[in-house]
């Protein structure tokens, strides 16, 4: 009985003393020295205990360093732009045809004969001056009617002067004919001595007076 009291005094003393021992500090992660509730020890000036495995990689925020700046945000991306379409270029509308009516008028007073003396026979430059006629036929969109005038001055009677402003006339008129104009749009009148555009009694004016007139009647394109 004596010997299981002592070593029950003995287990008893044993574990009073475990309770009065300090308790010492233990180490985390082998680089500060936390307490046994595992808060961070720290100095008289309030600054972590390091251990000696201490490195600078192992530094936290709780025991003094700094956090990290917040990186700057990006700069927002400019909105694109929209592309600017070029406006296309007006097309250019041709003015419609217009119904018109032109006389061109062959005269001895340019100093060019068209016609033999007294004669209806043209000359080379008579013909000449009625193909520049047929040319400008090609400017007109459609022709409707072509209408040739002979005239003379006042020299000699004027039956005479009438006859012979017709067969001039359907001498032009004959010609176009032969160089492939529709005979169905001409038609040769003589008009004689009665229209003068010019004093009969000086070589000019008769010059003048002795004169084709060709009236081309139909649609053309007029351009400015």
């Amino acid at each position: 009985m004596k010997k299981t009291s002592a070593i029950s005094t003995l287990s008893a003393v044993a574990v009073l003393v475990a309770a009065m021992a300090p308790v010492s500090p233990a180490i985390s992660g082998c680089a500060y020295t936390v307490s046994a509730d595992g808060a961070n020890v720290r100095d008289s000036q309030g600054k972590c205990v390091k251990t000696s495995t201490w490195s600078k990689d192992q530094w936290t925020e709780a025991c003094g360093k700094p956090k990290p700046k917040p990186k700057p945000k990006p700069a927002p991306k400019p909105a694109p732009q929209p592309v600017a379409t070029p406006e296309p270029a007006p097309v250019p509308v041709a003015p419609p045809p217009q119904p018109v009516k032109q006389t061109i008028t062959l005269s001895s007073a340019s100093g060019s004969v068209n016609f033999a003396v007294g004669s209806a026979r043209l000359t080379k430059a008579g013909r000449e001056a009625v193909d520049q006629v047929i040319e400008e036929l090609r400017s007109f969109d459609r022709v409707k009617s072509i209408v040739i005038t002979g005239h003379t001055d006042s020299t000699g009677s004027a039956a005479a002067n009438q006859k012979l402003s017709e067969r001039r006339a359907a001498a032009v008129r004959d010609y176009m004919i032969s160089r492939g104009v529709n005979p169905a749009l001409l038609t040769a009148i003589g008009a004689g001595e009665d229209q003068p555009i010019a004093d009969n009694s000086t070589k000019e004016g008769r010059a003048m007076n002795r004169r084709v007139e060709i009236e081309i009647e139909g649609i053309k394109t007029v351009t400015e």
